[in-house]
């Protein structure tokens, strides 16, 4: 891997280096001038001996030369600073090509320093892939609790065959995520009633609460949850609030106040300008005493509980969860916030202690049920792009069904070809997208995939009772994932994401269910009416699928 450092420090140099000859640009221009004025008070002051005729003319000369000297200067120092980054845009390719790890990302990038040299070298800068993804997985932690699982299931699972063991043998090595074998699951995909759920249980918590969110809100919602947290703090109860800097930007000053005012301890995630700004934490994730967990797609706020008159009623999925999978989603939420507050003294803790990962009793254990789960996490903590190869696992395995819901389709083509080539191999390949639009750009990319796979037999449903920002995937009759990560590729290959793979029939089969209804509730694309769109559709949804590896 070709380090950041290398495409950095020259980019800063030229930048130097171009700030030096505007500076220099201006003092010799400043120079200029005054020797100009000096000859032209002196040409003046001759010319007035001759005649008037001849003051005009000797100010219209030194005029001349004074703008011509100047233009020469300035252009001359625009061009050199673009042959400089001409030479650095060379040298990016070529680092681009050395260290080619996604040919379609490659191939975009060096698209957009070719023809935008100077805003596409700043762009790959800020935007292009990291080089800290090593460096900050070999910061991460995980439980002594987690650690000794990992050898006894490997081992384990060499004897069995079940579905899904290679993806969690992949999990158990690759990320030390072990599989939790005695959990509760409880489903919920309408906010109202997971949120009348979320605050009581935060109100029935004894220890602590840990909550992170992509989004929070300055609301009706948000103030509830808010109330809740603050209640638990006065109470001694230790509470932790993570959201991420991009997606909660706009909440207030004084809700924060107020949160740490009553002891609650609260940290944004990359809250500034860094070449890390395009990984963002869209993860998902409450935590309460260690006994009862919360994950999937909700965030906090009102538009979640269909508020907002634009996007009408809001179309989710949430897991409650119980058992040993709060041991992963602990886990999760320590590395986070340690990654978060790591420059910040007070609130750096390590939280990979047993009260954090309390051991689940005799009698705790008697509620729950023995079936498999495991939780999937990608970003820069992970080496590998874990949700992508879990994606890629489920639809290349399947035997007979792949139905999914993503409130983005912005494929990379590996994906794109798995989902064809399942389609074409008689499997049931079903997707629900919005029909509505919250973000304009995505909408116009998800579209952009839509011929493509309809003309390989995938069915695709548009949801038209709201919008629809579940991420629920199930597989044959055995396999259900729910979680954080969009069918996009930010999710996939960018952004902090958590999913939580069940094997369990009844899990499916009650996903089925919501899936069913939500097919009753959606428009189904058919080819040829689709093919009928505008060309003007089209041009736009051909250049979002060519600039989509960098979004």
């Amino acid at each position: 891997m070709i380090k950041r450092k290398w495409v950095l420090v020259p980019f800063l140099i030229i930048l130097i280096m171009g700030l030096f000859i505007i500076f220099k640009i201006h003092v010799d221009a400043k120079a200029s001038f005054a020797i100009t004025y000096e000859l032209l008070k002196n040409q003046i002051e001759t010319a007035h001996k001759v005649g008037p005729e001849w003051v005009c003319l000797a100010k219209k000369t030194e005029t001349l030369r004074f703008t011509s000297s100047f233009l020469f200067i300035l252009l001359g120092s625009i061009a050199l600073v673009l042959v400089l980054f001409w030479i650095y845009s060379i040298g990016i390719i070529v680092t681009l090509i050395i260290d080619n790890r996604n040919a379609e990302k490659t191939f975009a990038w060096i698209l957009v320093i070719i023809f935008l040299p100077i805003a596409g070298v700043i762009l790959y800068v800020f935007l292009g892939d990291s080089s800290k993804k090593v460096e900050y997985y070999k910061k991460r932690s995980t439980s002594k609790l987690l650690l000794e699982k990992i050898d006894t299931q490997l081992e384990y699972l060499k004897h069995l065959e079940m579905p899904g063991k290679r993806l969690m043998q992949y999990l158990l090595k690759h990320i030390n995520e072990p599989i939790a074998t005695y959990n509760s699951v409880e489903l919920f995909n309408d906010g109202h009633k997971l949120y009348e759920v979320v605050i009581e249980e935060i109100l029935k918590s004894k220890v602590f609460v840990h909550i992170e969110v992509y989004i929070l809100r300055d609301d009706g919602l948000g103030t509830r949850i808010k109330d809740a947290l603050i209640d638990r703090a006065k109470a001694g109860l230790e509470v932790r609030v993570l959201i991420d800097y991009m997606g909660s930007k706009k909440i207030s000053k004084k809700y924060i106040q107020e949160l740490e005012s009553s002891g609650v301890k609260f940290a944004f995630f990359m809250p500034h300008i860094s070449r890390q700004i395009n990984y963002r934490n869209h993860r998902k994730v409450i935590v309460l005493d260690g006994k009862i967990g919360f994950i999937g797609g909700f965030n906090i706020g009102d538009e979640y509980l269909g508020l907002d008159p634009k996007m009408g009623y809001w179309r989710d999925t949430h897991m409650k969860v119980k058992g040993e999978i709060l041991y992963p989603l602990q886990d999760v939420f320590a590395n986070d916030w340690d990654l978060a507050t790591r420059k910040n003294k007070k609130l750096n803790e390590n939280l990979f202690g047993e009260k954090y990962f309390p051991h689940i009793t005799e009698s705790e254990r008697a509620e729950l049920t023995h079936f498999r789960m495991q939780l999937v996490y990608s970003g820069l903590d992970t080496v590998g792009k874990c949700i992508f190869f879990q994606y890629f696992y489920h639809i290349s395995n399947a035997k007979n069904r792949i139905w999914f819901t993503t409130p983005y389709l912005i494929l990379p083509e590996t994906i794109r070809s798995a989902l064809k080539m399942a389609a074409y191999s008689g499997i049931d390949v079903r997707i629900i997208i919005p029909n509505r639009i919250d973000h304009k750009s995505a909408f116009v990319g998800t579209r952009g995939n839509v011929e493509e796979l309809l003309t390989a037999g995938v069915r695709i449903f548009a949801y038209d009772n709201g919008f629809i920002h579940a991420k629920v995937m199930i597989v044959d009759t055995g396999i259900a994932s729910v979680g954080t990560a969009n069918m996009d590729i930010r999710s996939l290959l960018v952004n902090y994401e958590v999913n939580a793979v069940a094997y369990n029939e009844d899990i499916v089969k009650e996903l089925e269910a919501h899936f069913e209804e939500d097919f009753a509730k959606s428009v189904e694309f058919g080819l040829e009416e689709w093919k009928q769109r505008s060309k003007r559709t089209r041009f736009f949804e051909g250049v979002y699928k060519l600039l989509s590896p960098l979004l």
